[in-house]
């Protein structure tokens, strides 16, 4: 399998996907944001930290296993097309 077809057919992350477990990668040195590559081989993805719910507030860092919910914020313009931008919003459990 080439590195082209394995980035064409893997699955995607859309808005209203729920409990999605991924791993936290990593959390950029500003402290507000972070990135979560998903189990099921999807791209990855940020969350911001303020979207955590306080009760998780620990258990979000580097390698650390999370659950979260694919939502939209906002708009990624480029001259020739618009795209919605996803965000990851983390779980305060499983279900």
């Amino acid at each position: 399998m080439t590195r082209r077809s394995f980035r064409k057919n893997r699955p995607k992350l859309s808005v209203g996907d729920v409990g999605i477990e991924g791993a936290v990668v990593k959390i950029l040195p500003s402290g507000k944001l972070g990135i979560i590559a998903p189990k099921n081989g999807a791209p990855r993805i940020f969350f911001s930290i303020a979207d955590v719910p306080r009760d998780r507030l620990k258990c979000v860092g580097k390698g650390r296993t999370v659950f979260f919910d694919v939502v939209e914020r906002g708009v990624i313009k480029r001259k020739s097309f618009k795209k919605p931008r996803l965000v990851a919003v983390i779980r305060s459990s499983r279900t």
